[in-house]
Order: C-alpha cells, then structure tokens, then sequence
C-alpha cells in the first residue's frame, strides 16, 4: 500500500463518490502542533457518564473547547481536529490528517462536500 505524502493523489475511498484530491500537507500528529490538551476530549466521556448532566456542565466543557482553539497554534485546524474527535468515545483519537485540495470532491453521507479544500482524517484516504 502506497504512503500518503505531500503531492499524493487520494480519493476519500470509503464514500460512495469518492473523489480525486491532491495532499498539500500531512500533520501525522496532530496534537503536538497544535498544542492541544486531548484530556480535555476525555472528560467529555465522563461528564456524558455522569449522572449530573446539568447545562452548566456541558456548556463549562464547551467553553473550555472553544479556548483551546482560540490558544491553538492553527485554528481552523483546531476546529476540525475537534469536530473529528470532540466526542471522546473513539478508543483512539485520530492524530493523523492531511489537507487535501480536492480536483473532484468526494461524497459525504446524501451530498457532496462543499469545501474545495480542507483537513481530513488520513486514514479515510487511499493513495489513488
């Protein structure tokens, strides 16, 4: 299997429209550049197994997410990496995107992605 590296063409091979992209950039972990507290992820899972799921709670976690973005070295960046992992039930969190402009955008889920470009886990890529 082919490694997923800066100038790769991938496809998002796990969609039913794949797609066809070019890597522009690949973090293989992602929390050290980001400078990221991942126990902060974690804690979600305890407040959801709690039996105080009071508001407060919740939005104190958010909150606290949100500062992690705006401490982070790379917001936008931040925000997907958060939007892929904020629920903290994955055994392991995924460390290892890469950017990806895409030349025909893949699928995702009953539309297509809107975005021409962005981060993406790269275990949901394939080298094409």
């Amino acid at each position: 299997m082919k490694q997923i590296k800066k100038g790769s063409l991938v496809c998002a091979f796990r969609r039913s429209y794949p797609g066809v992209g070019l890597v522009i950039h690949r973090e293989r972990d992602l929390v050290s550049y980001l400078k990221i507290d991942v126990e902060l992820l974690h804690r979600r899972k305890e407040i959801e197994n709690s039996k105080d799921l009071t508001g407060r709670v919740t939005m104190e976690w958010w909150g606290d997410i949100e500062e992690q973005i705006t401490n982070s070295t790379n917001q936008q960046v931040a925000k997907e990496f958060l939007a892929y992992n904020h629920y903290g039930r994955k055994k392991v969190l995924k460390k290892d995107f890469s950017y990806v402009k895409w030349i025909k955008k893949p699928s995702e889920f009953a539309q297509i992605i809107h975005d021409k470009e962005g981060w993406i886990p790269s275990d949901w890529l394939r080298v094409v």
